[in-house]
C-alpha cells in the first residue's frame, strides 16, 4: 500500500511544470484584473509564457446594507513581448447573503502536464458558502488546459458533533468524464486533500 502511494506521488511530481509565484507588484498594467489579489503564477508551456492571477472580492448590496456578495476570480494571460492576451477568465460567486459569507481559495494553484501534450493544466480549488449553521460549504476543483475548462463540484465534509459528519461527495462534469483518467485521479487527490472542514469543532 505504501509503495503504491509513493509511486502515485512520484508520478504526479514528474508531471509538474515549473511555476513561479508572483507578487502583486509583479503584475504589469497590461494584465488587468478585478478583486483583491491573493496569488499569481507564471509558467511556460508550448503555447508560451502564462500568468494566472487569482483574486477574491466581497461587495455590499446597493439596495440592502445587510446583504453582501462574495466573488472569486482567476485571469489567465498569455504573454507576448510587452503585450498580453487574456486566454481565459474564471468567475464564481456566492449571491446576496446576510449570514456567514465566503468565496475563498482553499488550496494553492497547481500546474501540471499529466497527459504530456506540452499544454499545461492549471488547477484551482475553492469553497463558497452562505450559512449561519454548521453545514457543508460548496467546493469546486476547476482545471483549465489551454482554453478548455473541466469542473469537479460537491461539498466539504464537516464535523457536526457527536462523531457525525455531513457532506463530502462530488461529481465530475462531462469534460472531466471524457478526459484522461489521470485528470480525474489528480482532481480526486486534490479533493481528498481539501474536503475536510472542521474549524467548527
Amino acid at each position: 500500500m505504501c509503495l503504491s502511494v509513493l509511486l502515485f506521488v512520484m508520478h504526479f511530481a514528474s508531471a509538474q511544470i515549473k511555476a513561479v509565484h508572483l507578487h502583486e507588484k509583479d503584475i504589469t498594467k497590461n494584465m488587468p484584473y478585478k478583486g483583491r489579489f491573493t496569488d499569481a503564477l507564471q509558467y511556460t508551456d508550448k503555447e508560451g509564457t502564462h500568468v494566472v492571477i487569482m483574486t477574491e472580492e466581497v461587495t455590499d448590496d446597493k439596495d440592502n446594507e445587510d446583504m453582501r456578495r462574495a466573488s472569486i476570480y482567476a485571469f489567465s494571460y498569455l504573454e507576448n513581448g510587452s503585450s498580453a492576451t487574456l486566454q481565459w477568465k474564471m468567475y464564481d460567486f456566492t449571491d446576496l447573503c446576510d449570514v456567514d459569507l465566503e468565496a475563498t481559495y482553499k488550496d494553492n494553484p497547481y500546474v501540471t502536464d499529466l497527459d504530456k501534450n506540452g499544454v499545461a493544466e492549471v488547477w484551482l480549488t475553492y469553497i463558497e458558502a452562505c450559512k449561519g449553521d454548521v453545514s457543508p460549504s460548496e467546493m469546486k476543483v476547476i482545471m483549465h488546459e489551454g482554453a478548455s475548462k473541466f469542473a469537479m463540484r460537491g461539498t466539504t465534509r464537516v464535523n457536526i458533533g457527536g462523531g457525525k459528519y455531513m457532506g463530502g461527495s462530488y461529481t465530475f462534469d462531462a469534460a472531466f468524464k471524457a478526459a484522461p483518467q489521470s485528470f480525474r485521479d489528480y482532481a480526486t487527490q486534490l479533493w481528498k486533500k481539501n474536503v475536510k472542514e472542521d474549524h467548527f469543532y
